[in-house]
């Protein structure tokens, strides 16, 4: 503030002046010219002692420029202030830490506790906790302070303020730039909880989850344990010792822990079977049935016993499931059961294949056995047939396994090869031709039909033994392999008919 004590005093004693010659230009102009040296040179104590508070607080502060994490540690946060002194405008540091979360008070969550949670099973999955970040938004703006045109305050401290269960509080100090005067404000600024989506303090209630996690994993730990002592399981059941009156299981346990095995003390036992129970047979059931099967066959040779293939009858099904041509024998269930074997014959003339015999032998004609074996087809317990490849000769195929040479395919009972330009088939010693040249000499098929047959025998012949027609204990169950020409003729498919 300015002096105006002489100022008062000049206007004063020019007020008092009554003469008019008193007055004149150069008394004006030598009261102005007063006026304006003491304008010029004005300068209170009080004033001067601002200016100088002023510069002494300015000394003493330093302002905060830039707030951001320091160093990693495992047990707290390391919070670092860049400082600005306002006096000289030199730069130095300061830091803090923001110590670990606990049940009683919020905090950052320690390395450890991180490890812990990170090991957790899908019991805390849904826990997902970020490291804490402080970016306090009041301290970047209040860094940006113009100090020139002063009168604003400015932050000197940032500390953690009072504890609380899901949020971290601040403790801000500022101090006037004019006045030096200094004020707290308390829990101003704070850190929120960490959620699914963004990261924040870990809070009470995430510190006992993670606790109540790490008990529950314990105890769940503990029933693990008691699940490995050791557990037995059979894994096997073999016969024991053959006897003539039961059946006797032994059982063999694997323990799941240690993989030992360990049999059990008792068989278990399966009974003969009666008329009031079922059970085993007996090997004298088994003779008695032996006994039976011999009689029937003795009454089938016998002249008045007529024929026992009526017990066993059979016939062809053609099936066409999911689209595919297919093979099947009705009632070939219980011959298989008994050990029959199925053969397949075609209807043909055929010379005796004995080779004791010369060419000139007598020729049968009628239905012949194909092969010269058994297993020149198989029958499964569900009545499918397959061919084998190899024993129709099929040179030109390469058999490298027994489950590629069997095949369900019409095809592969016939084979058709190119003689002469043209595709003919073989059936016994008969050639059928299968293309045929139209008027217009183009290259046609034939609708060829070949009759085949099956049956089953007890009979297990040689290659050079002749086959005993009188063996079958069926009659023979006929179906035809048939070719189907398309594209105008020119092409043809082999298919199943009846």
């Amino acid at each position: 503030m300015i002096d105006t004590t002489q100022l008062t005093q000049l206007i004063s004693a020019f007020r008092v002046e009554t003469e008019k010659e008193s007055i004149s230009p150069e008394t004006v102009g030598a009261l102005l010219q007063n006026i304006t040296d003491l304008l010029a040179n004005a300068s209170s104590t009080a004033e001067q002692q601002i200016f100088e508070n002023w510069k002494a607080i300015l000394s003493q502060l330093n302002l905060v420029e830039d707030v951001n994490q320091g160093m990693e540690s495992v047990e707290s946060v390391n919070i670092t202030l860049s400082l600005r002194d306002l006096a000289n405008g030199g730069r130095s540091g300061r830091n803090f830490n923001i110590g670990p979360a606990t049940p009683l008070r919020a905090g950052v969550m320690t390395a450890q506790q991180a490890n812990t949670l990170m090991n957790l099973d899908a019991a805390v999955s849904a826990l997902e906790l970020a490291a804490v970040h402080v970016a306090n938004k009041n301290a970047e703006q209040d860094s940006r302070l113009d100090i020139i045109q002063g009168g604003h305050s400015v932050i000197t401290a940032i500390q953690q303020g009072s504890d609380h269960e899901s949020k971290v509080y601040f403790n801000i100090r500022k101090q006037n730039l004019a006045t030096g005067e200094e004020y707290n404000k308390t829990n101003n600024k704070e850190i929120a909880p960490a959620t699914n989506e963004k990261a924040g303090v870990m809070t009470k209630a995430h510190v006992q989850a993670l606790e109540k996690a790490a008990t529950d994993i314990g105890n769940l730990r503990q029933h693990v344990e008691l699940l490995r002592q050791p557990q037995l399981y059979v894994t096997g059941v073999y016969n024991r010792p053959e006897n003539k009156n039961q059946v006797s299981l032994g059982v063999e346990f694997t323990d799941v822990w240690t993989g030992d095995l360990i049999e059990a003390g008792d068989d278990i036992v399966i009974p003969a079977a009666n008329t009031q129970r079922a059970g085993v047979m007996t090997a004298q059931h088994a003779k008695r049935l032996d006994s039976a099967e011999q009689e029937i066959q003795n009454l089938k040779n016998s002249p008045s016993g007529g024929s026992s293939k009526s017990m066993f009858p059979i016939s062809i099904q053609i099936s066409d499931e999911n689209g595919g041509n297919r093979l099947r024998v009705l009632g070939a269930k219980p011959l298989l059961d008994r050990g029959y074997y199925p053969y397949l014959f075609r209807l043909s003339k055929k010379r005796n294949m004995n080779r004791h015999d010369d060419r000139h032998s007598e020729v049968r004609k009628g239905w012949n056995r194909v092969g010269q074996t058994k297993g020149v087809i198989k029958v499964s317990n569900d009545g499918y047939v397959t061919i084998s490849i190899a024993a129709l000769k099929h040179t030109e195929i390469d058999i490298t396994a027994e489950e590629e040479n069997y095949q369900p395919q019409a095809r592969w009972f016939v084979n058709d090869r190119v003689k002469s330009g043209k595709r003919i088939a073989s059936f016994g010693r008969i050639q059928v031709k299968l293309q045929y040249l139209d008027a217009n000499h183009e290259l046609k098929v034939h609708k060829v039909r070949l009759p085949f047959g099956i049956a089953f025998s007890k009979q297990v012949p040689t290659s050079r033994e002749k086959f005993d027609m009188s063996q079958l204990v069926t009659d023979i169950a006929t179906f035809h392999v048939a070719t189907v020409p398309y594209d105008h003729g020119r092409q043809y498919r082999w298919i199943f008919e009846r």
